[in-house]
């Protein structure tokens, strides 16, 4: 999450991001993983429509507000895959933000990884969106290796239709349902 920083506004703080997916889509990426929020600005709109256009998919963190409100980007976006958190149930994580523009779900909480300053792994037991956004992003990119003329919008499509569907078909807690890896191929 970008956070303030003293003596920043919070439109400076957008700016490296912005640059970080300029460099990621010259560099060549297929898949941007962005397990942050930010506010709305033009070049972070331009920046994610310039990386669909290229054929990079998007995905990001739906955002850990808890609950339904205000929209955050660069989830909110069109051509964004939006990721919500969900518990080793299958439930809703608590701090996963529900909003309409939710796309997919993945693990959001309980989530082990390598610890800072090579302390070997540690578990984040209240993990978040910024957790569940990069399993999404992974096996975007599974894809995109086992494929590689599918555009972002036909990965999305199949990351969507694969997913373990709620009842409903979508809501705005899971999106289009859980995401299910084994399903996309």
């Amino acid at each position: 999450m970008i956070e303030s920083i003293e003596g920043s506004s919070s439109k400076d703080l957008v700016v490296p991001v912005v640059n970080a997916i300029h460099s990621a889509i010259d560099e060549g990426a297929d898949v941007i993983n962005l397990s942050l929020t930010a506010i709305h600005t033009t070049a972070l709109e331009n920046a994610i429509e310039r990386a669909h256009k290229e054929g990079v998919v998007v995905v990001a963190a739906a955002g850990n507000s808890g609950a339904t409100g205000n929209r955050e980007y660069p989830a909110a976006y069109e051509n964004v895959i939006a990721v919500a958190g969900i518990g080793p149930d299958g439930g809703h994580v608590e701090s996963s933000s529900v909003r309409d523009y939710v796309d997919i779900a993945a693990p959001g909480t309980e989530i082990d990884g390598p610890a800072p300053s090579g302390g070997g792994f540690g578990r984040r037991e209240e993990g978040g969106t910024s957790f569940a956004a990069p399993y999404v992003s992974a096996t975007a990119a599974l894809l995109k290796s086992y494929d590689p003329a599918l555009t972002p919008d036909e990965i999305t499509h199949r990351l969507l239709i694969t997913a373990d569907h709620p009842a409903d078909g979508w809501n705005v807690v899971v999106g289009h349902g859980e995401l299910n890896p084994y399903r996309v191929h």
